[in-house]
């Protein structure tokens, strides 16, 4: 039995590491393309079918990082964070990109005071991470440069009990949000979306999408009027 239980978890082990190496390499090609072939030209258009086809290696790489994120690393990794709550930067793919792990009580997501101790800084740390597992390695690692001349919104609605955005770029990005929870899939161009046109700074240290394959069934919208 124990060792039907190890070949099966090595061959699990063995397919998440050929999906992160994918995945990896697609992301590399990217920037790179985007390096050498401005946006719209014949070899992006190319690519993004690439990345789109790539993408359930990246659901499989972006998952593995949670969860390798989770049961190896973010329980003692905020031990060696700074004093502005930074990572080491050996560590710091495992950081928000765009916050530093302090943000959970400095910025309201949890209760002010839960910073005011070592005891209570560490457990929000930690539920920070918790909350953002390897998000760093889906910005740094498996993301995608962000051009907002080569996407194109398909998709724009937002009422009360509805919120849904898809659109087609060097990769593909649908948000959802309403009746049957809330899914994040593709690339997060949402978050360079502001209503009818696209922001002009980029999201976090440099213009890039990370990867994200999440949904929430119980994170639902409905209209206030029912």
């Amino acid at each position: 039995m124990l060792p039907t239980i190890l070949a099966v978890l090595l061959n699990v082990a063995v397919f998440c590491v050929k999906c992160v190496a994918l995945a990896a390499f697609v992301s590399l090609a990217d920037r790179g393309l985007a390096a050498i072939a401005p946006a719209g030209s014949l070899p992006r258009r190319l690519f993004a079918a690439v990345a789109i086809v790539a993408y359930p290696a990246y659901v499989v790489a972006t998952w593995a990082g949670v969860v390798f994120a989770i049961a190896c690393v973010n329980w003692w990794a905020v031990l060696l964070a700074d004093e502005d709550g930074n990572l080491p930067r050996p560590l710091r793919w495992f950081q928000t990109f765009d916050a530093s792990i302090d943000a959970g009580w400095k910025d309201g997501y949890f209760p002010a005071d839960w910073g005011r101790t070592p005891g209570m800084r560490y457990v929000a740390r930690v539920l920070w991470l918790l909350r953002n597992p390897a998000y760093g390695v889906d910005y740094w690692l498996f993301g995608l440069t962000f051009n907002a001349s080569s996407w194109r919104v398909l998709a724009n609605v937002e009422r009360d009990d509805l919120v849904l955005f898809f659109a087609l770029g060097n990769g593909l990005n649908l948000y959802y949000h309403g009746r049957f929870g809330e899914a994040k899939l593709g690339w997060k161009a949402w978050n360079y979306w502001q209503g009818n046109a696209w922001r002009d700074t980029p999201w976090g240290p440099v213009w890039r999408v990370p990867v994200c394959a999440t949904y929430n069934p119980f994170k639902r919208r409905v209209s206030s009027a029912t």
